[in-house]
């Protein structure tokens, strides 16, 4: 729920008992809403009802004129202000035995608390599979009867006891003299650790790198990234998994545009049966950072819609402080699907080999739609991009990456939320899922 607050040009209380209707108004649901009126107003009387849905409000303008039955103010409604920080804590894991080589643009995926670390590029580039007990705390290499192609830079994604593995960088090709890439889906079995080869159909899909992928419904959606030629990418796709068939995402307004090593999650679980474009519900896919077309760094959000054929794609804008532009950050969606953790990343200093990484953490708190305060406690992981973040229970876990001057060690950090979020959960207020940017939002008061 999102709530608000309202302030009025009023004129100080003359009586005690003024003083008590006033501070009760503003104290009330409606009270906390901030309006912005091209002319000022006082406060005759306290809040008739307050029940919200109603939006019942008695007010006179200064000129002592009462408003007339009937006639309306518009409100422009603003977030309210969290005066305190969430409190994050982070805690380094220190493995029982071994632990894998340190690596970068490798992923983690959880499943039954069993963390899956797939690829990756360090001195060579990597095709096996470890696995992090979170109980023991230990690791293993994960046998399988046939492997991986090696590869960095991919997705993996948790679906029906399996994970799913497309895209990604691998081996430099001398005679044409480039990073080749990879373009399938590879499948790994959880129940059996055996690897399969998706046999697709439909639009061809450009092999690529550093691209954002996730479930909506029964579809695989894939979007962006950087070709062979390290060209930005600004294609979307499904891929029905139900029928294994490609296709272009249709999109109703200009969709994510060109971008590359950027981060998305999908908010609800939507029906498996249904395509992107029937599935009904306040959720859909929310895209963070990235570098476009130029190799500039950005921090816009962007929110695809599913339900519509085309689906829409809006900026979002949130209330509170954004994180600074970046890109091979990691952003991941907490387990009750009250915020994404934004962690990480890097940024290039004017456009030369140069750059600086992050290990800073932000919230963004969906349904307020707020970039909120948080206070971060125990030991914080040194500054990197390009390492592998994924969620278990209520926790998370990252690891490798690469800093400003050399790979991060072969550690796990665990993050974990202190202090539960509740932005005056129990004030009742006006709900909104996501504020859209293109949308102008208001409020009508009516006598």
């Amino acid at each position: 729920m999102t709530n608000y607050k309202i302030s009025f040009f009023k004129s100080e209380p003359t009586s005690l008992a003024e003083e008590i209707k006033q501070k009760k108004f503003l104290d009330s649901a409606m009270g906390r809403f901030m309006v912005k009126f091209s002319d000022s107003f006082d406060l005759s009387s306290e809040y008739e009802n307050s029940n919200i849905k109603r939006k019942t409000l008695r007010i006179r303008i200064k000129k002592k004129r009462q408003l007339r039955k009937g006639e309306t103010v518009t409100a422009i409604p603003e977030p309210l202000i969290q005066t305190e920080a969430i409190i994050i804590h982070w805690q380094k894991v220190l493995p029982d035995k071994w632990s894998p080589s340190t690596r970068q643009q490798s992923t983690l995926t959880a499943n039954c608390g069993t963390l899956y670390l797939i690829g990756g590029i360090s001195r060579t580039i990597s095709q096996d599979v470890h696995t992090y007990n979170i109980v023991t705390k230990e690791w293993s290499k994960l046998q399988t009867p046939s492997p991986l192609e090696a590869r960095f830079g991919h997705t993996a994604l948790l679906h029906n006891n399996s994970i799913l593995i497309f895209g990604g960088g691998t081996y430099f090709n001398t005679t044409h003299k480039l990073r080749e890439c990879l373009n399938g889906v590879r499948k790994l079995n959880l129940l059996t650790n055996q690897w399969t080869y998706l046999k697709t159909s439909g639009t061809f899909i450009q092999s690529r790198k550093g691209h954002i992928c996730c479930i909506i419904g029964k579809d695989l959606f894939i979007s962006g990234g950087q070709n062979e030629k390290q060209h930005i990418l600004n294609d979307s796709l499904i891929l029905d998994l139900q029928k294994l068939s490609w296709s272009f995402l249709e999109i109703l307004n200009s969709g994510p545009l060109a971008r590359a090593h950027h981060s998305a999650c999908s908010i609800g679980s939507g029906n498996q049966s249904l395509s992107i474009y029937k599935t009904q519900g306040k959720w859909g896919i929310v895209v963070f950072g990235g570098i476009d077309s130029k190799k500039r760094p950005m921090n816009d959000l962007i929110h695809i819609v599913p339900g519509t054929r085309p689906v829409q794609c809006n900026v979002l804008e949130p209330s509170g402080r954004p994180p600074c532009p970046r890109f091979m950050h990691s952003m991941v969606i907490c387990s009750n699907s009250q915020y994404l953790i934004v962690f990480g990343g890097r940024v290039d200093l004017n456009e030369k080999k140069d750059y600086t990484c992050f290990n800073d953490v932000h919230l963004l708190h969906i349904h307020q739609m707020t970039w909120v305060n948080v206070k971060v406690t125990g030991s914080v992981p040194c500054e990197r991009s390009g390492h592998a973040a994924e969620i278990a229970g209520s926790e998370m876990f990252i690891f490798g990456g690469v800093s400003t001057t050399s790979y991060c060690p072969s550690e796990i950090f665990k993050l974990q939320i202190s202090s539960p979020f509740n932005l005056n959960s129990q004030r009742q207020g006006r709900s909104s899922y996501f504020r859209h940017k293109s949308v102008s939002e208001s409020i009508q008061l009516s006598l």
